[in-house]
């Protein structure tokens, strides 16, 4: 009785045994067959865009050596992190669906935009530095001062506006940037801060617009601060010219004919439709804080699903 007891007690633990063995077994084939699957189709779908779709794949760098010295002195590589996701803006705002943005090192950035239809106008919008400022041009030739050295000058060039700045004191076109720079001095010596306003003080809203006789401009609104520093500013300065400068060229040098309180303006620009939503993208994506050069692009042949 004893010995037949210990024989069936061990015959059971047997059976017990194997039957978690079968058990495990099941779980794992599961697991492999069905589950593992599953969850690699969830995390791994922004890696398999390029293979799927082809499309391009682009390496940029950030020129910090192209920053103004000080801006150079307080540059930091955490910095790239904003860069990243300005980036990352714009590309979704082009509707590239499973693109991927990610910072590579220290100073670059790997881009890939699966099926891309038009590749050198999406590298053009993803390198725009879109850098919006509104200056204050005191040595402008204005209602309030028409006798100051230096006058707006409006030409076509290539089948659009250009506006420049020319020295009657010299008679010649004077440089831009060294222009509003010596306006920045100026305006600082009267208590006023230039520029006035940038791209950073507006609500990403701004949207593609038309004037009454539909010539293409970008309507805007500031955020609250950027609102109040305008409508002060153009209160004080009815008849004089403030201007607007994307990435160091003036696209329009409006005269202030009244104060505007509400935070709300367009931008002409003698724009195209297109260039107008272009413009009106970029902003609603945010200014780049550094210039990117591209350094490697790469066309990928879609590759899974053929044999």
């Amino acid at each position: 009785m004893y010995s037949e007891g210990i024989w069936r007690s061990s015959t059971l633990n047997t059976n017990t045994r194997w039957w978690i063995v079968i058990i495990l077994v099941t779980l794992v084939s599961a697991w492999v067959v069905i589950i593992q699957p599953l969850v690699r189709k969830e995390a791994e779908p922004f890696k398999l865009g390029l293979d799927l779709k082809g499309g391009v794949r682009v390496v940029l760098r950030a020129q910090v050596e192209k920053l103004p010295p000080e801006k150079q002195r307080e540059w930091k590589p955490e910095n790239m992190a904003s860069v990243v996701d300005i980036v990352e803006r714009r590309v979704n705002r082009l509707g590239v669906t499973e693109s991927t943005v990610a910072r590579q090192g220290v100073d670059r950035i790997v881009v890939e935009l699966p099926g891309i239809v038009d590749e050198a106008e999406a590298l053009r919008l993803i390198q725009t530095t879109a850098q919006l400022e509104f200056w204050y041009l005191p040595s402008v030739q204005s209602d309030r001062n028409p006798i100051a050295r230096y006058r707006l000058e409006v030409r076509e060039e290539g089948g659009r506006e250009v506006t420049t700045i020319y020295d009657t004191a010299q008679q010649k076109e004077v440089d831009v940037v060294e222009f509003l720079q010596d306006q920045k001095r100026r305006a600082e010596e009267m208590g006023e801060q230039n520029p006035v306003v940038t791209g950073a003080e507006l609500k990403p809203v701004c949207k593609l617009v038309y004037d009454p006789v539909g010539r293409p401009q970008v309507a805007f609104e500031f955020n609250a601060e950027g609102a109040r520093r305008f409508g002060d500013f153009t209160r004080k300065h009815v008849g004089e010219i403030l201007a607007i400068v994307l990435d160091n060229r003036i696209i329009s040098a409006p005269r202030i004919n009244e104060p505007i309180l509400g935070g709300q303006g367009v931008i002409e620009g003698g724009f195209t439709a297109a260039e107008a939503a272009e413009l009106a993208l970029l902003l609603n994506s945010g200014a780049l804080p550094v210039p990117l050069e591209i350094l490697q692009t790469t066309k990928v042949g879609a590759t899974l699903g053929k044999e």
